[in-house]
């Protein structure tokens, strides 16, 4: 089926479902916009590379992008900030991943995950099934929940939700979803609710690097040592750590010297070598999925070639 016709399937199950005059899901020129209230809504995507060869992209992690009319795009928080009940986060969350599910469809062979981000308040107000909606919606676009990882962001009120959230993760891990928990500090705190990454035992830890631009060496030092402790804690739970926001060589080097395993950041986008951007590939499943040994097979080929070659991984 077609991305259009897709489109066209889905939003009229939302306007069914939520008694909306208009569809709230269109498509035009190969990319889908989101209606909610007065406000478009869009997909934007960053890379999740390994960090050992960032050539390989490990997953896309979708970010909402929000327009009013005449006006500069606003933050997810505003939007949900809208919704004004739980009924309408719930029903806005799920408008939003269907939104990034479609727009990851012509991008589904570049990377075998699509990290979304789930409303916190969307997975304590569902009360049981978690994921079962979204399950139909993956089911008819030809995907199953292993190719989507439910990142929910730490803090911001978590250690309160936390025996609602855990049960609410669990029940998506039953469904066959990964999960990813995504820290997010205050400026200068880092309120990791510890006891909620032991009992959720994520498959992914998503990390921001910390740094300004120009920190100085006391700094980096302070941040390698915060960083390597984070990522030894998620290590032996088993989960992976992904650093987020790099956009300088110095950050990228403290990240894999902290023992990250993925990365994302401008500053990987910034080479030739690291593209093609997502802009470039509008077509409809234009390649199938790599399978994975085919995946490992190319991360071998590709990063022993550059070994070989002598070549140190640089970006200009």
């Amino acid at each position: 089926m077609s991305l259009a016709a897709l489109t066209k399937e889905l939003g009229a199950r939302f306007q069914m479902e939520g008694g909306l005059t208009d569809s709230p899901l269109q498509e035009r020129n190969g990319r889908v916009e989101g209606q909610f209230g007065e406000l478009r809504l869009s997909s934007v995507f960053g890379r999740l590379r390994s960090a050992a060869c960032p050539l390989l992209v490990e997953g896309l992690q979708a970010g909402l992008r929000v327009y009013a009319d005449g006006d500069s795009p606003s933050s997810a928080l505003d939007v949900f900030a809208a919704a004004q009940d739980t009924v309408a986060v719930i029903n806005l969350d799920r408008l939003c991943r269907t939104l990034h599910l479609l727009n990851f469809l012509p991008l589904a062979h570049e990377a075998p995950r699509l990290f979304l981000y789930v409303n916190p308040h969307h997975v304590t107000g569902v009360k049981s099934n978690h994921g079962a909606y979204f399950e139909d919606m993956l089911a008819r676009c030809g995907l199953g929940p292993e190719r989507v990882v439910i990142s929910v962001t730490l803090g911001h009120g978590a250690g309160r939700q936390s025996p609602a959230l855990r049960q609410g993760l669990e029940n998506y891990r039953a469904r066959g979803y990964q999960l990813a928990l995504q820290l997010k500090p205050r400026p200068g705190v880092e309120a990791v609710n510890f006891d909620l990454l032991r009992d959720t035992r994520p498959q992914y830890l998503l990390l921001p690097h910390g740094l300004g631009r120009s920190a100085s060496s006391a700094e980096l030092r302070e941040r390698r040592l915060r960083l390597s402790s984070l990522t030894a804690i998620a290590h032996d739970l088993g989960a992976q750590v992904a650093v987020e926001g790099i956009e300088t060589a110095s950050q990228a080097e403290l990240s894999v010297a902290a023992g990250a395993d993925l990365v994302r950041g401008d500053y990987y986008e910034s080479s030739r070598q690291a593209r093609p951007h997502a802009e470039e590939h509008p077509g409809f499943f234009r390649n199938r999925p790599l399978s994975p040994a085919e995946r490992a097979e190319r991360q071998r080929s590709e990063c022993s070639t550059l070994s070989l070659l002598g070549r140190r991984w640089q970006y200009s």
